[in-house]
């Protein structure tokens, strides 16, 4: 009896030791697929190195199994080695920010256990590894700004416990699945800046537990936002620019009480803006201009008073800005240039001390300057032309900690030695756009393309 309690002990010594020798092995296989690691990150990767000393590697607690391993921003050079596959205790794998190239390997689907896989900011190319579906403890997969191609991958839906899931910055094309509506914990969507085309499925609608979507930027979707969209009741912030979505904005949007970022920018909606967005008490960044968005703005926005920037420019929005939007406690940016608003600045902008820039300018104000602006001193940007406005001396006289401020008019000019008027020898377009502290006299296509260069 003694002997065969023996030759077990030894046979189970045995056998620790012949796993931790080859995840020991493993490692330096991973290590043989870098070709340049220019910081040396890896150089007690090596024979004599107990294994849960290396750089970036973390063992469980018995000190026998690889159960993380960060290689993030390590500047490394090579490809992604199957020999991963070898960790069978392996948790966590992150080789974010370096430089590794190459198709993804098929065989991390023997990662049984894995529950985050990040590979972003890399140049992994290829198309989505169909296997890596067997991965059903995966919580987070970040594939963001590689060159991965062929069509946006189906079989992601197939990880039930996936929690963020971030396909951006690549070059998949085809439709958004209408299976992306089938996760339960999904927390976090990013299919942006790809090549997706089609229409926006009503079945996003079912991710009830999102707070976060990104679907924007170099896509070019069909059609508007579905209605379904208002049921997202977690969400938190939406980016939707750039990505041609024609249509209204849906009123349903109101029903996201938790939103704090909505951006649907540089798109082609029309009609007004939906009085219930004026809901959205929780909203800090709201940005919808260079649309073809037509009215006033709804007295509901009154109630917006966490906004902290307000971007709707370029539309053909008409009638008076609200008063209240210079009550706004929050409010540091405010962009309502290239619309048709009358009427006069609200007198109350900028008694909130916090407004950091705004662009008025190319609409059809009139009236006196709120005496308020020239009292900030957060105050940096002030663009106005092509109004009809008055006051300029009085309120900015003694504005000398403004960057820029750009009028039409020389009388419109304040005589201070701080920011005295620009000079032939200072182009208003230089003056512009270099953040000195002087005023410029400018046209529209002059500051337009000032915008252009300050983006």
């Amino acid at each position: 009896m003694r002997f065969l309690l023996l030759l077990l002990i030894l046979h189970i010594s045995y056998s620790s030791a012949a796993r931790a020798i080859s995840e020991h092995r493993a490692l330096m296989a991973v290590k043989s697929s870098i070709t340049n690691d220019p910081r040396s990150y890896l150089s007690n990767w090596n024979a004599t190195t107990p294994l849960c000393s290396f750089t970036g590697v973390t063992c469980d607690h018995t000190g026998r199994y690889v159960t993380s391993i960060n290689l993030t921003n390590f500047n490394l050079s090579g490809t992604l080695s199957p020999s991963f596959s070898h960790l069978r205790f392996l948790r966590n794998l992150s080789v974010a920010v370096n430089q590794l190239s190459g198709p993804i390997p098929m065989k991390l689907s023997a990662l049984s256990g894995l529950r985050y896989l990040n590979l972003s900011f890399n140049v992994f190319n290829g198309s989505f590894p169909t296997q890596l579906s067997q991965l059903k403890n995966l919580q987070v997969l970040d594939l963001y700004d590689n060159n991965m191609t062929g069509e946006i991958p189906v079989s992601v839906t197939e990880l039930p416990n996936l929690r963020y899931l971030h396909l951006g910055g690549n070059y998949f094309t085809g439709h958004i699945p209408s299976s992306y509506g089938l996760w339960e914990h999904l927390e976090y969507l990013a299919v942006s800046g790809n090549e997706l085309n089609g229409k926006i499925p009503p079945e996003i609608g079912n991710l009830t537990k999102l707070q976060q979507l990104y679907i924007g930027y170099f896509n070019t979707f069909e059609g508007g936002l579905p209605r379904e969209i208002g049921n997202l009741s977690e969400l938190v912030r939406f980016d939707a620019a750039h990505c041609r979505l024609t249509g209204e904005i849906p009123p349903e949007i109101g029903k996201l009480k938790k939103l704090d970022t909505l951006f649907l920018y540089a798109n082609l909606l029309s009609g007004s803006l939906p009085p219930e967005l004026g809901t959205l008490k929780s909203l800090k960044s709201m940005g919808l201009s260079e649309n073809i968005l037509t009215g006033e703005i709804p007295e509901s926005f009154a109630e917006l008073r966490n906004l902290t920037l307000l971007q709707l420019f370029r539309n053909n929005l008409q009638g008076q800005i609200p008063d209240i939007i210079g009550e706004w406690p929050e409010l540091e940016i405010l962009q309502l240039w290239g619309n048709n608003f009358t009427g006069s600045i609200p007198q109350k902008l900028g008694s909130n001390k916090k407004l950091k820039f705004f662009d008025l300018s190319v609409n059809q104000l009139k009236g006196p300057i709120p005496p308020a602006l020239g009292n900030l001193t957060s105050l940096t940007d002030i663009l106005l032309f092509d109004n009809e406005l008055t006051g300029f001396q009085k309120t900015f006289r003694k504005h000398d900690f403004v960057r820029d401020i750009a009028v039409s008019s020389p009388s419109e000019l304040p005589a201070t030695p701080a920011i005295a008027p620009a000079t032939a020898a200072i182009t208003p377009t230089t003056a512009a756009i270099t953040g000195i502290s002087r005023v410029v006299v400018v046209s529209q296509a002059t500051m337009e393309f000032g915008r252009i260069i300050k983006g």
